[in-house]
């Protein structure tokens, strides 16, 4: 296809092949196709980006329209694989027999499962009911971790059945600069160790820096998740306090870290 600057207030996003590159060379090595803009050029820009991309050493994985074995992506730590699953629910919520079949594919060839998720409303801090059912139905069909993504804000964190839910990591790199929620984001590093695997929060900010994210310093750091806490799962809000979430002992043991952001 051709690339065409996506022009102001415009939602059907579109960017150079050229930019590709930065991406890779920032330490990004897999990107989602399971959301609502994947399709803004139809089929023809769903693969030309897949293949700018693969180009590029970063692998693509998940549909915005349906959940399959080529939502699956697997990653190998160590001795431990961790499956990650791209899933789409803006529009409707996922089939639970297509999940059973993808997470019998998926838990077969991997130690953990990790639900990478599009829903949820945009600019609201809190999840809504259909991001709690399509979490529910994800945990049922075998989920370890479900992380999402959409709405452009930092959304609470919730245990549902011993399972961590990050109903929204907000955002890292886009050009929002009218609010502070929206120039503020979290980052996921999940520490396989032999102790009890844990999830440790870092939130960063981007206010001032135009799209340049940072770590956010000590005292704001604090504020950030001090605020997370107050509106999340009351059983987490000392951990979301301290900065890391205990992940289950059913969770696979390694030495390595995984990274997630949006």
């Amino acid at each position: 296809t051709v690339h065409t600057q996506t022009l102001a207030r415009m939602m059907r996003f579109s960017t150079a092949e050229s930019n590709i590159p930065a991406l890779s060379k920032a330490g990004f090595t897999y990107m989602s196709q399971a959301n609502n803009h994947a399709y803004d050029f139809a089929q023809i820009g769903f693969d030309n980006a897949t293949a700018a991309l693969e180009k590029n050493d970063i692998e693509t994985f998940g549909h915005p329209s349906r959940v399959d074995k080529t939502s699956v992506e697997f990653i190998t730590v160590d001795d431990s694989v961790i499956a990650i699953i791209a899933a789409h629910t803006l529009t409707q919520l996922p089939n639970y027999s297509e999940l059973k079949e993808v997470f019998t594919y998926a838990t077969a060839r991997s130690d953990i499962q990790i639900v990478y998720v599009h829903w949820g409303d945009e600019y609201v801090p809190v999840h809504n009911k259909r991001q709690r059912e399509a979490a529910e139905r994800f945990i049922d069909a075998g989920a370890d971790l479900i992380v999402g993504h959409h709405p452009h804000v930092v959304q609470d964190i919730e245990l549902i059945n011993g399972v961590p839910v990050f109903y929204s990591l907000g955002n890292y790199i886009f050009d929002q600069y009218d609010s502070v929620d929206t120039q503020e984001g979290l980052m996921l590093q999940l520490e396989l160790t032999d102790a009890q695997p844990r999830i440790s929060l870092l939130p960063h900010t981007s206010v001032g820096t135009l799209s340049q994210p940072r770590f956010m310093d000590p005292q704001n750091h604090a504020q950030f998740l001090k605020n997370l806490a107050q509106r999340s799962d009351p059983e987490l809000k000392e951990f979301i306090t301290r900065g890391y979430i205990l992940v289950g002992d059913e969770v696979a043991s390694s030495s390595k870290v995984a990274m997630m952001s949006l």
